[in-house]
């Protein structure tokens, strides 16, 4: 079983937990998006837990603006494959929908096919047009219409 561990506004995740060196970068760089952003639960950062194991990380990229939210996610590497992004980003649309159901959930990918575009449009995403993500340059910008699928 998979759970959701939030990522509080410290960067520290609201659990104890073993910090790898890649989950203490990944807190590092929520603490950053916070400071830019705010810390607005449930419009936050979280890691994903199974078992005693970290296995992935999401995210609301800031909350709902304009009447659109942006999705992100990442499977550790050594766990890629398992179906975990799909299920972290399908808690993310369910916090959505429950807390904002008028609200857009968007997602930006690399503009190729890949796993996370399979992700998207198996969550019943649509490829809408190109995006942008400061990091990456260029993207596919991705929406989910508001409500309950």
């Amino acid at each position: 079983m998979i759970q959701l561990i939030e990522i509080g506004p410290s960067g520290l995740p609201d659990a104890a937990i073993e910090a790898s060196e890649l989950i203490q970068s990944v807190c590092q760089a929520n603490q950053s998006l916070y400071q830019k952003t705010g810390f607005h639960p449930p419009w936050i950062a979280y890691l994903a837990q199974r078992g005693d194991d970290l296995v992935g990380t999401c995210a609301f990229k800031s909350p709902p603006r304009e009447g659109k939210v942006e999705v992100a996610y990442c499977t550790f590497p050594e766990y890629e494959g398992q179906g975990i992004a799909t299920w972290m980003t399908g808690q993310l649309i369910a916090i959505g929908h429950q807390t904002s159901p008028d609200t857009i959930i968007t997602a930006n990918t690399l503009p190729q096919r890949n796993a996370s575009t399979s992700i998207l449009e198996k969550l019943g995403f649509n490829h809408v047009g190109k995006g942008h993500d400061d990091e990456v340059g260029t993207t596919w910008f991705w929406e989910l219409a508001p409500g309950p699928e």
